[in-house]
């Protein structure tokens, strides 16, 4: 099985030059070569606002979040290319940047820029301190660690990308109508915004 995860860590370098994107068009073709024909690819959000900068004396780095645009513009571009290169399948983008706006405080989160454990400064710096105590309102926080979202966070972000709130969180239409597309390379499929009457 093909472990995307483990390319992470290097996406950023690599995503915002022609060489990262053709790297994920090789791993989404190998997904597809495997049998998968309803893929979301999710963006990568401004990663630049996480705590892990604050901890800095920032609040967030703009350098990272441009970065980090670009890239998910490239991402977004990639799904036309693979929708059109890969017969009989459906491939998503999930714009976390769009899906994280709006206000968090009617859903109980009060803590936008802490995280909601101790956290390393040295060994696997930015995650929690092995044995320790997270907080005990974890559903008050956006992250877990200097990185990591909280379960509430994950909860809103997984509902918002299953049904778009915002015809710029999904491209070209959300997981909810992913899944009731049919596979057939002849199949029409609606844009987004004619799904949500826009």
């Amino acid at each position: 099985m093909v472990n995307l995860v483990d390319s992470v860590p290097l996406f950023l370098a690599c995503s915002t030059d022609e060489g990262g994107v053709e790297n994920m068009r090789v791993e989404r073709g190998t997904l597809y070569s495997l049998g998968a024909r309803k893929v979301a690819i999710f963006g990568l959000g401004k990663t630049g606002s996480a705590p892990m900068y604050a901890s800095k004396g920032q609040t967030t780095i703009d350098s990272v979040n441009s970065a980090t645009e670009l890239a998910d513009e490239k991402i977004k571009s990639l799904v036309d290319v693979l929708n059109k290169d890969q017969p009989g399948a459906k491939f998503i983008y999930l714009n976390m940047t769009s899906i994280a706006l709006g206000d968090p405080t009617p859903f109980g989160i009060k803590v936008l820029d802490a995280p909601c454990c101790n956290v390393s400064t040295t060994i696997a710096a930015g995650q929690c301190i092995g044995g320790g105590v997270p907080c005990n309102n974890r559903a008050e926080h956006i992250f877990f660690d200097s990185f990591h979202p909280t379960e509430i966070a994950n909860t809103l972000t997984a509902e918002r990308a299953y049904k778009a709130v915002l015809p710029t969180d999904a491209y070209p239409y959300d997981i909810s109508t992913l899944v009731i597309q049919n596979n057939t390379p002849n199949n029409i499929i609606q844009d987004f915004s004619s799904v949500n009457g826009s």
